[in-house]
């Protein structure tokens, strides 16, 4: 009598386990691609000040631009690297306090790639980030960070800019 009372506790368990619904198990999903690497420009990694005119050499989305002549990646400033690749030198300038997101699309990935939010310098576009949320200082009228942008060519790039989660626009540098 035991030993029934246990094969039929064996079999019970032995077919819960398999349960769980008709059919094959599905096959598990592949893991959520990385994010890309983004970094942060807070107000520390700042410029001391930045002109009240900085709109008038700058290509801006709302309150938001990248400023100065090596957004002309013709211009004699734009460094060739020994990879074949080119570091362009090209502030960004925040008016007011809301943060901004600035990345690069997905179509402009192995194009380019951003160099800001730190005093290190990058060589490659595989060096550089593919976002960064600047964080402009509360207590200033405008914030500029230092920085630029690693290329593939001197051939046009499109950014993407976030205005504090709301605004969005495109930005399109190395025209000349």
């Amino acid at each position: 009598m035991q030993i029934k009372l246990l094969l039929l506790m064996l079999v019970v368990i032995t077919a819960l386990a398999g349960c769980g619904g008709s059919g094959p198990n599905p096959k598990p999903q592949p893991p959520e691609p990385a994010p890309p690497p983004s970094a942060v420009a807070s107000c520390s990694e700042a410029a001391t000040g930045s002109s009240p005119n900085w709109r008038q050499g700058a290509t801006t989305v709302g309150s938001f631009g990248l400023a100065g002549p090596g957004r002309d990646f013709h211009w004699s400033g734009v460094q060739r690297q020994k990879s074949g690749q080119y570091i362009s030198k090209v502030p960004a300038v925040a008016n007011g306090t809301t943060p901004v997101l600035l990345r690069v699309p997905r179509s402009e990935r192995g194009r380019v790639g951003l160099d800001y939010g730190d005093l290190w310098t990058v060589h490659s576009i595989n060096d550089a980030q593919s976002a960064v949320t600047f964080r402009p200082c509360r207590d200033r009228p405008n914030t500029a960070w230092p920085g630029g942008l690693a290329l593939k060519n001197r051939r046009p790039i499109t950014l993407e800019v976030e205005i504090g989660g709301g605004q969005t626009g495109s930005l399109q540098i190395g025209t000349g």
